[in-house]
């Protein structure tokens, strides 16, 4: 799963993660003075947050740290592209959903990032 936490109402993290969101919300929040709140979550994987880092580098503060005026198209992100539980679905085909949502990303990235910003 991709993860968007922001910190106050600062900067938004673009993070992976293979367990619990809640877990990994918990370590984040022990070494950051500012609260910090899940944005919400998308079905991807390594390559999905590879992209996603590529498309709002433009935006990257530090690491995987970006300014907040990305929210408004994270928020996009998340509309369009919600968790879908795969349970009954085997590994090969969730590596062939990863590959579409990268592809889908790139393909959507002038439209989602097609106004301007301060």
């Amino acid at each position: 799963m991709i993860y968007f936490i922001q910190a106050a109402d600062h900067a938004i993290k673009i993070g992976h993660y293979l367990l619990s969101s809640k877990r990994r919300m918990r370590a984040m929040q022990t070494g950051c003075p500012l609260n910090l709140t899940l944005l919400g979550t998308i079905k991807g994987g390594k390559e999905s947050e590879k992209a996603l880092h590529s498309i709002f580098a433009k935006y990257k503060l530090r690491g995987e740290w970006y300014s907040m005026h990305i929210k408004p198209q994270v928020n996009k992100l998340i509309d369009c592209l919600p968790v879908r539980r795969l349970k009954e679905i085997d590994e090969e085909l969730a590596v062939l959903i990863d590959d579409k949502l990268v592809n889908k990303l790139v393909a959507e990235k002038e439209r989602i990032l097609s106004f301007d910003w301060i």
